[in-house]
């Protein structure tokens, strides 16, 4: 493998020299070692270019490039992170296909599905979105993938309209907002809540770690928690919750520790799991950033509070 095609030509006629014979059915491709991305787009203008050598029965009649998968946005059409796949330059391609597409300078590998004049890259994982390629100022199909290491299936082009139609279906979907996240966040706790009253400190720190009322507030929490569920009877004592806000449960749930927490051991991880599952309910990156360790959770915190992301 080289970078330059020149040097791929020498490289041939030296090993010829040594009296090794290399195939003059051989030829040269440009390969893409650091892959183009089955994830998000990406710039193709920095990718790294190098030659190799296929046989020629590997091409059509089309020019080929190769290339290395980068990502997991088609894992479900078997096509794996490192994977290396050949990749024919053609305009011959439809609904169902796997193709490289260029997008405002960037590249992706999906499957293509056509929907009336439009265009869509539709990933094989639920985890991604499709693409809609109209919403470029500049989107081409740059070629199909024709063969890699391991068989990569068409998709049927009515399983891919459905999904599109699905997944239109939940972007068109309002989005809910952070206090209705919290009041289902809450309800899915109900019954821990009823059985310990004091519990609801859990509620009223998670709250305030979600900007919804401000540290201090209990009447604030109080009436938050009447207008979710009218005509309750949770009967919930302010003034034994606001005992609780001492030593870490002071603080960000992301920063309460065991050693400094106003309730005993075993207690404690009662508490911890009820505020902990109000908080991955309401944000569900929030457990990546308790991860991060009290000062950096602190700070990570602090700027969700800013942007609610």
């Amino acid at each position: 493998m080289t970078n330059n095609f020149d040097d791929l030509k020498k490289i041939t006629e030296l090993i010829r020299s040594t009296g090794w014979e290399v195939d003059d059915d051989m030829v040269p491709i440009p390969h893409f070692p650091c892959g183009v991305p089955a994830g998000k787009p990406f710039d193709i203008c920095e990718l790294e270019k190098k030659w190799v050598l296929i046989p020629r029965s590997l091409l059509g009649n089309h020019p080929i490039f190769s290339l290395v998968v980068k990502g997991d946005s088609m894992i479900g059409a078997d096509m794996m992170d490192g994977d290396e796949v050949f990749v024919e330059v053609t305009e011959d391609y439809s609904s169902g296909d796997i193709v490289v597409a260029y997008l405002d300078g960037e590249t992706t590998i999906k499957h293509l599905c056509k929907k009336s004049d439009q265009m869509w890259l539709m990933p094989a994982n639920d985890a991604y979105k499709p693409i809609d390629m109209s919403k470029y100022v500049e989107s081409w199909i740059m070629g199909k993938v024709e063969k890699g290491r391991r068989r990569y299936a068409r998709a049927s082009t009515m399983a891919l309209l459905n999904k599109l139609e699905e997944e239109l279906k939940k972007m068109e979907a309002p989005v809910m907002s952070l206090e209705d996240k919290a009041r289902e966040a809450v309800a899915a706790v109900l019954n821990d809540l009823k059985k310990r009253k004091r519990l609801w400190y859990c509620v009223y720190r998670a709250l305030i770690d979600a900007t919804l009322i401000e540290k201090g507030d209990y009447e604030g929490f109080r009436s938050l928690v009447d207008k979710w569920f009218p005509g309750n009877d949770f009967k919930i004592n302010l003034r034994d919750i606001s005992k609780l806000a001492v030593l870490s449960f002071d603080k960000p749930i992301a920063e309460w520790v065991e050693e400094k927490a106003p309730v005993g051991h075993t207690v404690f991880f009662i508490y911890y799991k009820v505020a902990t599952s109000v908080m991955m309910a309401i944000d569900p990156l929030w457990v990546y950033r308790k991860k991060a360790g009290t000062k950096t959770g602190a700070k990570l915190a602090q700027n969700w509070n800013k942007t609610g992301t």
